[in-house]
């Protein structure tokens, strides 16, 4: 629902036509819906090591295991290139340019927030607070 209001309070800015607005919230809808399965599938390829030693993540480590690291990766690559296409058509009907570099920086945060060298998961006060909760 959340992914729902939020797409509906940046694609519906009055006044517009009922198509664009409906363009609108369909692309903000989609643009932020794969932008969370982006950084949960960043997390579960980077969290591997220590998914491994999750019993409650056994049938995540499988699924990845058997779906292939470089698959992933690669659905990775495609579904930023996707997002990218949707944000700037997003971006250009709102004309609000500053909207993919925003986008760009967003994404990236969210990867690297997992992923090697920087993992900024491991380097913050989140990690602490997340290993009180074990």
């Amino acid at each position: 629902m959340g992914s729902l209001i939020m797409g509906l309070a940046w694609g519906a800015n009055p006044p517009l036509s009922l198509v664009i607005g409906l363009i609108l919230i369909i692309l903000s809808f989609l643009i932020i819906n794969i932008s969370s399965i982006i950084g949960a599938q960043a997390n579960t390829l980077y969290d591997y090591e220590l998914d491994l030693k999750d019993d409650r993540k056994k049938g995540l480590v499988q699924t990845l295991d058997s779906f292939g690291h470089k698959k992933v990766k690669i659905a990775l690559f495609i579904e930023f290139l996707v997002t990218l296409v949707l944000v700037s058509i997003f971006s250009v009907i709102y004309q609000k340019w500053i909207l993919i570099p925003l986008w760009i920086v967003g994404i990236s945060l969210g990867v690297v927030y997992s992923a090697p060298p920087l993992r900024l998961k491991a380097r913050f006060w989140i990690a602490p607070v997340a290993q009180m909760l074990v």
